[in-house]
């Protein structure tokens, strides 16, 4: 389904695309702070969030705790955050501009009844 006149597009995801880690390899890892944890960076989720929306906190944390398994999809990425990493405009307009409105739209994609 594609909505805002063609600008975003919703598609699902191939769970065949991600790794996944169980509880104990979760822990083991550290990819999320531990129950009563006080040192906010002993996890990784700690050391790499810099989000600055839940929307973002959320993606880091599937990210995360979901890795993806494909050498080009990983690439993909990287390149996608060294873009956003050396551009400071870049950032400040999807920060200011495209994330608000896109966070009412998804609210309101969220309540609309499914048929």
């Amino acid at each position: 389904r594609t909505d805002g006149h063609g600008q975003w597009s919703l598609e699902w995801a191939d769970a065949s695309h991600f790794m996944r880690l169980d509880a104990g390899a979760l822990r083991a890892l550290s990819v999320e702070p531990q129950p009563g944890e006080l040192d906010r960076n002993a996890s990784l989720l700690g050391i790499f969030s810099k989000c600055k929306t839940a929307a973002g906190s959320r993606m880091l944390r599937k990210w995360l705790k979901q890795p993806l398994l494909s050498a080009h999809d990983i690439n993909q990425r990287l390149d996608a955050v060294a873009a956003l990493i050396g551009c400071f405009e870049t950032r400040a307009a999807l920060r200011d501009e495209v994330l608000p409105s896109m966070a009412a739209d998804l609210d309101r994609l969220r309540r609309e009844p499914r048929p």
